[in-house]
């Protein structure tokens, strides 16, 4: 098993300004909007707790399909790398990767800590932090249809 570490943290602000980000599909998503709940994943392909929480969190996103909410998945590894391995292994988030996702760090106010890969951070409508949690996605459910109500 792969462990890889990243000095990701969040600053004590517990919020983010609104912004928007480009994914590999050519989309833009916007986050904080007033509009949607945002659930960011951040991820590395050599994790193996990843590629086996990708199945639940397909599961979380079917089920919210169709509500205020917007999954995106982010990796600083290029694009190409991620997309190569995206065609292996289906995660169903919108997909951030290589400079663009160095810009999410970014917004999100991550650095400085070590923490560990996976994380997920859930963004309220209004741009407020609700979670920021490294690990799996054991909580990410529940917390949505809270958020969401």
């Amino acid at each position: 098993m792969y462990l890889i570490a990243l000095f990701l943290a969040l600053v004590p602000s517990s919020s983010v300004e609104t912004f928007s980000i480009e994914t590999i599909d050519g989309e833009t998503i916007s986050v904080a909007d007033g509009m949607h709940l945002t659930v960011v994943y951040i991820w590395e392909p050599k994790v193996e707790d990843v590629v086996n929480e990708f199945e639940s969190l397909n599961t979380i996103a079917s089920q919210h399909k169709g509500k205020s909410v917007q999954f995106i998945a982010v990796c600083t590894k290029k694009v190409e790398k991620v997309t190569a391995y995206l065609e292996q292994r289906a995660l169903n988030y919108h997909h951030v990767a290589g400079k663009e996702a160095k810009r999410v760090t970014k917004a999100l106010n991550l650095n400085g800590i070590v923490k560990t890969i996976p994380r997920h951070i859930v963004i309220g409508k209004d741009g407020e932090i609700l979670q920021s949690a490294a690990g799996s996605c054991n909580t990410i459910h529940t917390l949505v249809e809270e958020a969401l109500k």
